[in-house]
């Protein structure tokens, strides 16, 4: 019974310094952190530009984003996002929902 202990416990450390392996997501990992600026100015008058953020889901299985047009006059919060892998296309998808705010031009 000794020697199932400590094999059990050598299992489960060895478990749990094996790397975990990565998921199909986490190729687009680059993109987390930080804001993605785009020139707008030549959009139309008002724009300046446009922005966007890209944060990990609290759990880790997909990445969110928010694309926020910037104007002379108003920050428009135009999009909120996910990429997320869907394993029955085996590929990585994205989302992108509207929000009620009106189109900067």
């Amino acid at each position: 019974m000794k020697q199932f202990t400590i094999c059990l416990a050598l299992a489960a450390v060895a478990m749990a310094q094996s790397p975990k392996p990565d998921k199909p997501v986490s190729g687009l990992s680059w993109l987390v952190g930080g804001v993605r600026t785009a020139d707008a100015s030549k959009l139309g008058p008002g724009m300046q530009r446009i922005e966007t953020r890209y944060q990990w889901s609290d759990n880790d299985s997909y990445i969110r984003f928010t694309t926020h047009f910037v104007t002379d006059k108003a920050v428009l919060k135009t999009y909120d996002g996910n990429f997320f892998w869907n394993p029955s296309k085996a590929a990585r998808c994205a989302d992108a929902i509207p929000s009620s705010a009106s189109s900067p031009m």
